[in-house]
């Protein structure tokens, strides 16, 4: 048996008093996963950890034995023999901390979120808006209202203005543009800035019993007057909202909360934008904050002293400081290099060439066009995306920061992506596939000195659709 064995750590998000439900997850996953029979995977209790146990083999070649200690900090520990394959190795991890992410998330589903930023209002700016629907539906995986609202549009335009229409239509697209940062802030729940630029975000882990309860008994006006009198014994006395105050107001309310179940996150997220900015030499953008559970990030504007940062709270409360760092230098990244107007310019092309020039095929291959269009179009999409990680990964110098934090946000894409094949390269998103922009961040170290970011970023998002062809 080597000594010492492989070791990954993997940091919880969730309880203590939790912990235990997730031995069920990773020894599911790791049946589902490595087609391990329930039966050999083994539990124990050892120096105060459960601990699972279980065995990997491929005849006298390999084998390897795996022990995973179930703590805050899980400790993942691979011992072989002989030279198992490295994917094999790298399947076990993938398991463990698939198991972990995906516990995270059945544990956010069961508890109670309370949004905080200094110096602002308890309530929203745009407070229960249609403004406010809107953007967290821009969030969200669902465009097709807004797909059907420009196709309404156009007809309009057609109707109106006839040979005309296709260039107010691009005119009109392009005032929304100039303006996108004004606009999304203007929609967002919180603008920050200097003074309003740190976050607090409460969770309170309930189980599903209690949860079910509490979203029963509690309206979201009751839920208001218990955020109002948190707000009002914690930040109004400049003080950080602890876990024995939120505690004792809940239980004032009439549900007895334990202070180990809440979990306070605080971030200062101007000064993370405002570190990485500097390290692009970019003028300051406006931020804001999307009261949101879905956890995403988005850059607009159409040249960098027009733009704007929007964060959405569910990207705070689930990744951690670096993470969440990472991903803002992404975003600066379509800010330095203009991408939001790049696309534009492509997605313009394509629309008048089509109206005006290639109508024609369109009528008889409308099958055909389509697909080859979007496509195209948004593999694009896919170049300034790996751009945007590469970036983020040499002037942060924290790749592997970065693909954590994709990994937290989508891990539930990956096993199908990769069983996508070529296919998951194809849809209609300007992202690459998952699967690619984590392996390449992962393979960098931060250091690394590239001439032409926008080549190398357009060879490895070609190389990676060959390869899974």
């Amino acid at each position: 048996m080597s000594s010492p064995p492989l070791r990954f750590l993997f940091e919880v998000e969730a309880p203590r008093h939790r912990l235990p439900e997730l031995i069920g997850f990773i020894e599911q996953m790791v049946s589902l996963k490595l087609r391990i029979p329930p039966l050999l995977i083994q539990r124990s209790f050892h120096l105060g950890y459960n601990v699972i146990t279980f065995t990997l083999s491929y005849g006298f070649e390999w084998s390897i034995y795996v022990v995973v200690y179930i703590d805050q900090t899980v400790v993942l520990d691979i011992y072989h023999y002989g030279n198992p394959p490295i994917d094999t190795i790298e399947n076990v991890r993938d398991a463990v901390r698939y198991a972990i992410r995906s516990f995270e998330d059945h544990v956010r589903r069961s508890s109670i979120f309370l949004t905080f930023v200094e110096s602002a209002s308890i309530y929203p700016d745009k407070y229960a808006s249609r403004k406010g629907r809107i953007i967290e539906r821009l969030f969200s995986d669902n465009m097709l209202p807004f797909f059907l609202l420009f196709m309404m549009l156009n007809i309009m335009m057609f109707a109106i203005f006839q040979y005309y229409a296709p260039f107010i239509l691009v005119l009109l697209q392009f005032i929304i543009l100039l303006n996108a940062d004004k606009i999304m802030t203007g929609m967002a729940d919180w603008a920050l800035n200097e003074n309003r630029r740190r976050i607090h975000i409460v969770q309170y882990v309930l189980s599903p019993q209690e949860y079910e309860w509490f979203v029963s008994s509690f309206t979201s006006d009751r839920l208001m007057e218990v955020k109002k009198a948190i707000f009002e014994e914690t930040l109004a006395l400049g003080s950080i909202p602890g876990p024995e105050v939120i505690s004792k107001v809940f239980s004032f309310y009439g549900f007895q909360a334990s202070p180990d179940k809440i979990i306070v996150r605080s971030f200062d997220i101007f000064d993370a934008v405002e570190d990485a900015r500097t390290k692009y030499n970019l003028p300051r953008v406006k931020l804001a904050l999307i009261n949101t559970l879905v956890a995403n990030a988005a850059a607009t504007g159409i040249i960098p002293w027009k733009s704007a940062v929007i964060v959405t709270t569910g990207l705070l409360a689930k990744l951690d400081k670096t993470e969440i760092e990472a991903v803002i230098g992404h975003e600066l990244s379509h800010v330095k290099n203009v991408d939001p107007f790049i696309l534009f310019i492509v997605s313009v092309t394509e629309y008048l060439l089509r109206v005006y020039v290639l109508y024609p095929v369109v009528i008889l291959l409308p099958f055909v066009y389509f697909p080859l269009a979007f496509f195209m179009i948004y593999f694009v999409g896919k170049f300034l995306e790996a751009r945007a990680d590469l970036e983020s990964a040499i002037k942060l110098g924290n790749p592997k920061a970065l693909a954590e934090a994709l990994y937290k946000i989508g891990y539930s894409r990956l096993i199908q992506e990769k069983a996508y094949g070529a296919s998951s390269w194809l849809n209609f998103d300007p992202h690459p596939p998952l699967y690619f922009r984590i392996k390449r961040l992962e393979s960098m170290t931060g250091k690394e000195r590239i001439s032409h970011i926008t080549i190398k970023s357009i060879y490895d998002v070609l190389r990676g659709f060959l390869s899974s062809i």
